[in-house]
């Protein structure tokens, strides 16, 4: 690891509210020194959001679904919370789009092509919720149940 690349390491977990013992734990290895290059630039881009994979992005994949973190996961500071991502895979769900739909309007409306492995901003699916609420209460006005018990 460079020089450079540690203090990018550090700089970005200070942003997010990370530990040293954090960004260790979510490299991997006992002491930072021991990064590559090439694993401390995938860390790097972890950290910042992206994903380093140049074909990560190219695969449809579920938006179903949202998983748990799993142990040694790292979530960063202001990550939305599984139960934000299970909300926003049930109301996509709910509002009957195709997988390919679903996951369009998900880029276009919020740049989220990931639902259950990427950083995304809690803010950023907040406003998903939100939005996604609107659209099923104007075209699916039953999906909330009854009001006012049952009939």
């Amino acid at each position: 690891m460079t020089t450079a690349q540690s203090r990018m390491l550090h700089v970005l977990a200070r942003q997010r509210g990370l530990t040293h013992d954090d960004l260790r734990a979510a490299a991997g290895v006992q002491s930072l020194t021991l990064l590559g290059d090439d694993d401390a630039w995938r860390l790097i881009e972890r950290l910042k959001g992206a994903d380093p994979r140049p074909d990560a992005h190219s695969r449809r994949r579920r938006i179903r679904g949202a998983r748990s973190l799993r142990a040694g996961e790292l979530r960063l500071a202001g990550d939305a919370t599984t139960a934000q991502r299970r909300t926003v895979a049930r109301l996509l769900g709910l509002a009957g789009w195709p997988p390919e739909k679903a996951a369009g309007w998900l880029w276009r409306r919020h740049q989220v092509r990931d639902l259950e492995r990427e950083p995304i901003p809690s803010a950023t699916l907040r406003s998903a919720i939100v939005q996604l609420e609107s659209i099923l209460d104007k075209h699916a006005p039953e999906w909330r149940g009854p009001i006012g018990g049952t009939t």
